[in-house]
């Protein structure tokens, strides 16, 4: 898997610290080395530092998006289930959480 310098920073502001270098090989990805890690690992926190005044926000309306998708998904006409409400919700607040911490670091978003 290929992954472009943007999916590369979103991955590592996702995925645990410690867990980083084995997902990024599961993903069949070239680890960065120690110098290049060590300064993607200090750019990683700063980005989601940044983004923390937003963080109670993003979170509310995540879940409210994880609502409405959790019972679009929950609306199949065989009474089945496609998602874990709590997987759902969690899954948005990540994704909701990223996309402004990478606004912010663009400086799309301004945080006062």
């Amino acid at each position: 898997m290929q992954l472009d310098a943007t999916a590369q920073q979103m991955l590592r502001d996702i995925v645990p610290c410690p867990e980083y270098r084995s997902i990024i090989s599961a993903l069949g990805c070239v680890p960065p080395g120690p110098e290049v890690d060590e300064k993607e690992h200090y750019a990683s926190h700063m980005r989601l530092k940044a983004a923390l005044p937003l963080h109670a926000a993003v979170r509310a309306k995540a879940n409210s998006v994880a609502d409405v998708f959790i019972a679009m998904w929950s609306s199949e006409s065989d009474g089945s289930t496609h998602a874990d409400a709590s997987e759902m919700r969690a899954l948005c607040r990540a994704t909701g959480h990223l996309v402004v911490t990478h606004l912010i670091a663009a400086g799309l978003i301004n945080v006062a």
